[in-house]
């Protein structure tokens, strides 16, 4: 699906790209990307394939420990665009 997100303070639920690519233009400002390394996947705990599997359960900033404990383990990766 083609899918164009612009504007002021625009951002998304933690997601992956399985299948297609993504393509990202800054034209000003700065954009930050927080990125997690593929062997984080089992802490990211992504939907299962029933439903949106591209999505973690899992609300960042604000995170729920208790219901997602490895989370915790998760190796933050953030990449600013200026």
């Amino acid at each position: 699906s083609d899918t164009v997100f612009f504007g002021l303070n625009t951002g998304s639920c933690c997601h992956i790209h399985a299948h297609e690519e993504a393509v990202v233009f800054q034209l000003m400002g700065t954009k930050t990307f927080t990125l997690y390394p593929p062997q984080d996947v089992r802490n990211l705990y992504f939907e299962p394939v029933t439903a949106d599997y591209r999505r973690s359960r899992v609300a960042f900033p604000d995170v729920d420990y208790r219901r997602f404990p490895l989370a915790r383990r998760l190796t933050r990766i953030d990449v600013v665009m200026e």
